[in-house]
């Protein structure tokens, strides 16, 4: 189906992986809108700080740039559509960066940029942060940029 969820954050790179190496050695297709996150009763989902906080990035995105294909954590709990973009993790690629010389280059580019575009609270995560990371990045301001 469209939605998978998941028990564990760090269950996801390999799923991620194995479903790549599928598409690219079969008709099999998952770059779509699909809703695939970490489950509510996980013991690493934890809960959203309030009022001038993003929600916690436990989406997961599938992302293409070009031929390059990724996917990364997202945060989109009450934001609108166009908002929680910018409230993810960095992406985490599953292909090399085509060679500059490529007739794919351009666009690669131009898709990324589109990709990593604005300001993400979770900068520098490449999955979502813990719950005491969350928590201090709160503290520290880093997640209250809009206030």
């Amino acid at each position: 189906g469209n939605e998978f969820k998941f028990q564990r954050i760090s269950d996801v790179p390999d799923a991620m992986l194995a479903i790549h190496r599928l598409e690219k050695h079969s008709k099999f297709r998952v770059y779509k809108p699909s809703h695939w996150f970490l489950s509510e009763p996980s013991p690493e989902r934890y809960r959203w700080l309030g009022r001038g906080c993003p929600y916690p990035p436990f989406e997961i995105e599938f992302v293409k740039a070009g031929t390059r294909r990724g996917w990364r954590w997202l945060s989109t709990g009450g934001m609108a559509w166009f908002f929680c973009a910018r409230m993810a993790c960095e992406v985490n690629w599953l292909d090399p960066e085509p060679d500059r010389r490529s007739s794919d280059y351009e666009t690669y580019i131009k898709d990324k940029d589109r990709i990593e575009t604005g300001f993400s609270a979770y900068r520098g995560y490449r999955q979502p942060p813990t719950a005491e990371q969350y928590r201090r990045l709160s503290e520290e301001g880093a997640l209250r940029w809009w206030l």
